[in-house]
């Protein structure tokens, strides 16, 4: 296939492909859709059915999850982190709320919970995709109000520490506010946080 799926000038027939599926490792991770080990919770690259597949990851309780995904059951998320983005510690926490989401979505029911940081956090970057949103997890509570050190959720402080979901993809609403006529609000999110298909197990709690 001549094609570059994930936009990085390589072919994606010249691009690792460890299943021989036809598809980029990359193009894979990066279009996961729900199907088993399409994703790749620990970050490196592989998609975790390959990880799985080739014995550089283990699956003991066969859930189709990398043990090495499967101990967390907390996840963090700090917009200011500059650690190794795994979002397993406060120091290492995510940048993106929906990296998070993606791999407590692809732990088999392991994560239980995500605490984030104070911060501002979007459904996509710049210019993004309207249609996204922060889909909400059956089993998986998200916490926001931290300050990125908290041990214990009764730490939190939601008031000193304000975690702020925004549609404003382009950081531009005040302006558009301002000058009246601008036609910026028009790039927002059409839904910042969706629930549908979830239970009363999903939560959302702290968050502005």
């Amino acid at each position: 296939m001549d094609c570059n799926g994930n936009g990085n000038g390589v072919l994606d027939e010249c691009e690792p492909d460890c299943d021989g599926d036809g598809i980029a490792n990359a193009c894979e991770i990066m279009d996961c859709t729900g199907e088993a080990g399409c994703g790749d919770c620990n970050n490196n690259n592989v998609p975790d059915g390959c990880d799985l597949t080739a014995g550089t990851s283990t699956d003991g309780n066969g859930n189709g999850v990398p043990d090495e995904c499967d101990t967390a059951t907390r996840l963090f998320v700090d917009v200011s982190a500059t650690g190794g983005d795994t979002g397993l510690s406060w120091v290492d926490a995510y940048n993106d709320l929906q990296d998070a989401l993606a791999m407590a979505g692809a732990s088999g029911g392991s994560v239980t919970e995500i605490w984030v940081a104070n911060g501002t956090y979007r459904p996509a970057g710049v210019s993004g995709d309207r249609g996204a949103s922060f889909q909400l997890l059956d089993g998986v509570a998200v916490y926001g109000g931290f300050a990125g050190s908290e041990t214990t959720l009764a730490q939190r402080d939601v008031t000193a520490n304000v975690a702020i979901l925004s549609g404003d993809l382009n950081n531009d609403d005040l302006a558009a506010v301002e000058q009246r006529g601008s036609g910026v609000l028009n790039d927002n999110s059409y839904h910042v946080v969706t629930g549908g298909g979830t239970n009363v197990t999903a939560r959302l709690d702290g968050f502005t």
